[in-house]
C-alpha cells in the first residue's frame, strides 16, 4: 500500500526500534482493535460510513449567498478548519468564499477579524465548533461576532451554525437564541480528536473538499496496521515507547504549511499522554526560525529530547514551504537546505531523530498525517499503560473560568 508520507530514522532502524518494541506495539494495536469499546472502533466507523447527506446539505444552505465564513473555537475544536485552510477551494469548488479562524478571545484579533467581515458583512456566515458546548471562550467570541454583525442582517438575525454534543449547553442557548443551526457531534470521541467526524467533516465541506477523499485517506493508515506489524503507526509508536526515558519530544517542521498540525500535535501528547505526574514535554519547533535560535539547545544542551523531523518532499529536496518552489527557485534551495543541515547536525550529535515526509502536499495528505500521530498517540498510550482520552486538568480550569464569569 502506497502512503501520502514516508517515516525513516536517519541513523537506521536498529538503534532506536528493538523487534521487541515494534511486537509490542502490534499486540497493543491488536487488542485495541478487538476492544469495540475503545473511540478507536467509532473513528474506523465513521470512516467507512457512507457519507452524511444531512451534513452536506446542511453546508449547501450555509454557503448559499455567503461571501466570508468565520470558524470560532477554542483548542482541537478549530483545528479542522486550521488544517484544511490552505487546500480551501472557495466553498463548494470555486465559489469564490472567504475563510477566516478566530481561536483567541483577544479584542485586537476581534477588530482585525471585523474589519476583514465588513467588506461585506451581509455575505458572512458564523460557523462555532466547540464539542462541550460550554467553551466559554467560544461563547464570548460567537455572541460577539454576531452583534457586530446583526445590524446587517434581517431582524438582527446573523446567519451561522454550531456544533456540540447533545444536550443542553451555553452554546446550544446560542444557537436557539440566534436562529442558527446545531448540529450534533459525537459524545464519545474527544474534540482533539475530531477531524473524522462532523467536527471536521462540516468545516471540510463548507471549503469545497471531498469528504469520502479525506475519510479514505485515513482509513488507509488504519488499513496498513491492520495487515502489518512493520507499519508506519506501529513503528512510530514503537520509536515513541523506545525514547520513553527522554522528557522531551521536539516535532521540528520545515513549512508554514504544518504549523496547525504541529500545535495540534503539542496538544495531543500533552493532553493524552500527562497522567499522574507521568508525561512528555512536547515542543513544536518551527523551522528554519528556529534553527536560528533553538538548535543551540538541541545541539549543546542536554541530551534529554527525541526529535521528529516533518518535512514536504523527500529528505534533501523540496523548499517545504507548501508551494511556490517553481516561481521562487531561490528560496526552494535555501530551505532544501536548511532540512539538511538540521537533520545533519542532529544526526553529529546522536540525537534519536526520526524523519516524516509528506511527499506532496493536499488536504488528503495532510489528513493521512494527522491519521498517523492520532494512531501513534493512542498506541504509546497503551503501551505506556494509559488512557490518551479525557483531560481532567483542564476541564476543572474551564469550570473555574464559568464560575468567575457567572
Amino acid at each position: 500500500m502506497t502512503l501520502p508520507y514516508r517515516q525513516e530514522w536517519l541513523e537506521g532502524e536498529a538503534r532506536f526500534l528493538a523487534r521487541g518494541g515494534i511486537a509490542r506495539a502490534a499486540e497493543a494495536w491488536r487488542l485495541m482493535r478487538q476492544d469495540a469499546a475503545h473511540p478507536l472502533a467509532e473513528i474506523a466507523a465513521a470512516l467507512r460510513a457512507d457519507p452524511d447527506a444531512a451534513l452536506r446539505s446542511e453546508a449547501e444552505a450555509l454557503l448559499d449567498g455567503a461571501s466570508d465564513i468565520l470558524f470560532i473555537g477554542m483548542g482541537g475544536s478549530i483545528f479542522p478548519p486550521s488544517l484544511f485552510l490552505p487546500f480551501a477551494r472557495g466553498g463548494g469548488g470555486g465559489g469564490g468564499v472567504r475563510f477566516h479562524i478566530w481561536s483567541a478571545p483577544e479584542p485586537r484579533l476581534a477588530e482585525e477579524i471585523f474589519a476583514r467581515l465588513a467588506q461585506n458583512p451581509k455575505g458572512a456566515r458564523l460557523v462555532v465548533l466547540s464539542r462541550s458546548g460550554g467553551t466559554m471562550e467560544s461563547c464570548a467570541m460567537a455572541r460577539a461576532a454576531h452583534d457586530y454583525l446583526s445590524p446587517s442582517f434581517p431582524k438582527g438575525r446573523v446567519a451561522g451554525a454550531a456544533l456540540s454534543v447533545p444536550g443542553r449547553s451555553p452554546l446550544r442557548d446560542l444557537s436557539e437564541r440566534y436562529g442558527w443551526r446545531h448540529l450534533d457531534m459525537s459524545a464519545g470521541i474527544n474534540s482533539r480528536f475530531s477531524l473524522f467526524t462532523r467536527g471536521g467533516l462540516f468545516p471540510a465541506l463548507l471549503m469545497g473538499l471531498d469528504e469520502a477523499a479525506l475519510r479514505a485517506a485515513a482509513d488507509k493508515i488504519i488499513g496498513e496496521a491492520d495487515r502489518s506489524e512493520e507499519s508506519q503507526i506501529i513503528k512510530g509508536a514503537a520509536f515513541s515507547y523506545a525514547m520513553r526515558e527522554k522528557p522531551i519530544h521536539v516535532l521540528c517542521a520545515h513549512g508554514g504549511l504544518f504549523r496547525p498540525l504541529g500545535l495540534w500535535w503539542r496538544q495531543i501528547w500533552a493532553e493524552s499522554l500527562a497522567r499522574g505526574g507521568a508525561g512528555f514535554t512536547p515542543i513544536f519547533s518551527e523551522c528554519p526560525t528556529d534553527q536560528h535560535s533553538q538548535f543551540q539547545l538541541y545541539l549543546d544542551g542536554p541530551d534529554d529530547k527525541a526529535y521528529t523531523q516533518l518535512v514536504l518532499g523527500d529528505g534533501g529536496g523540496g523548499g517545504g514551504g507548501g508551494g511556490g518552489e517553481d516561481s521562487y527557485p531561490e528560496l526552494s534551495r535555501v530551505m532544501a537546505k536548511q532540512k539538511k543541515i538540521a537533520a545533519k547536525s542532529l544526526m553529529e550529535r546522536g540525537r534519536p531523530l526520526r524523519r516524516l515526509a509528506l511527499l506532496s502536499p493536499s488536504a488528503e495528505a495532510m489528513t493521512a498525517l494527522v491519521a498517523h500521530f492520532m494512531l501513534e498517540t493512542f498506541l504509546t498510550a497503551a503501551l505506556l499503560e494509559r488512557s490518551p482520552f479525557g483531560q481532567e486538568s483542564v476541564d476543572a480550569q474551564k469550570r473555574d473560568l464559568q464560575k468567575m464569569l457567572e
